[in-house]
């Protein structure tokens, strides 16, 4: 099974579009790191949305740079260039996450404050707790009869349940 899961940034803003049997689709770009600590560099990649998660995702609000949770199916796709040919992938998203919220807010709203009242506090002493009884022992059921003879059966409890 071909699932592939993400944690990358949006490097392009997601565009609706249209297939040309009229389904709506998008198709945005992001960058995930090199999981190399030692290098950086990231690496870019095309991500696919089909159907109302197309229209879902466009309806987001997503801004370049955030950071998001991408899983899918991972596709390559050849592309042919005039000396060479070049691979790129290509994520077809089942499911696409926003992992921060949007880091400006339009309108900010002061907080309110309301002023503290002090209550005194009058200590209260715990109850102490009386021992429990002991629980009676329970009884341990018995195993069924063993047959120790060879080519015999012994009484099974269980054998009229069929499987």
């Amino acid at each position: 099974m071909n699932v592939f899961t993400l944690v990358c940034k949006l490097k392009t803003v997601p565009a609706l579009g249209r297939t040309p049997d009229q389904r709506p689709m998008t198709s945005f770009g992001v960058l995930f790191d090199d999981p190399n600590p030692k290098k950086n560099q990231a690496f870019p990649l095309r991500v696919t949305l089909y159907g109302k998660g197309a229209e879902d995702v466009v309806g987001m609000g997503l801004a370049i740079g955030e950071s998001l949770l991408v899983e899918g199916r991972l596709s390559m796709k050849i592309v042919e260039m005039p000396e060479y040919k070049e691979k790129r992938g290509e994520v077809i998203c089942n499911r696409l996450q926003r992992l921060q919220l949007p880091t400006a807010t339009p309108n900010p709203v002061p907080a309110q404050t309301m002023p503290v009242q002090q209550v005194p506090v009058t200590p209260v002493a715990a109850p102490v707790p009386t021992p429990a009884p002991a629980p009676a022992p329970t009884p341990v059921p018995q195993a069924a009869p063993v047959s120790t003879v060879p080519g015999t059966v012994a009484a099974d409890p269980f054998a009229d349940i069929p499987f």
